[in-house]
């Protein structure tokens, strides 16, 4: 599997954690036992890539794909996850999710295009 390949399912990973707790969310079963674990491993992942990214061995590293696709999507959908860890599981918080995945698929999407 070439890189691109690699980009592409890393994001579409990305795209069902999302997806998934956008599901437990909305059910409103889960607001706290499961889903903020869940919100906490994907809030801290996004960050230490996106904070990864910045280091300039990591940018000499880089595929072309990593720096088109990757880290500018994972950075965009860091910051677009402003409730807390822990924070209470509202509208805003689901909001924040949406807005994280969209972040994502806009990126997925360029490079099925590319």
């Amino acid at each position: 599997m070439n890189n691109f390949d690699e980009v592409k399912e890393k994001l579409t990973e990305f795209i069902y954690k999302f997806s998934e707790l956008i599901e437990l969310a909305e059910s409103g079963e889960y607001t706290g036992i499961k889903l903020r674990p869940k919100y906490g491993y994907l809030k801290s992942k996004l960050r230490l890539d996106r904070d990864r990214s910045q280091k300039v061995s990591v940018q000499k590293s880089a595929t072309e794909s990593e720096m088109c696709f990757y880290y500018p999507a994972v950075s965009e959908a860091a910051n677009a996850l402003h409730v807390p860890i822990g924070g209470k599981v509202n509208n805003d918080f689901v909001a924040s999710l949406y807005d994280a995945r969209s972040k994502i698929e806009c990126y997925l999407n360029q490079m099925v295009r590319a």
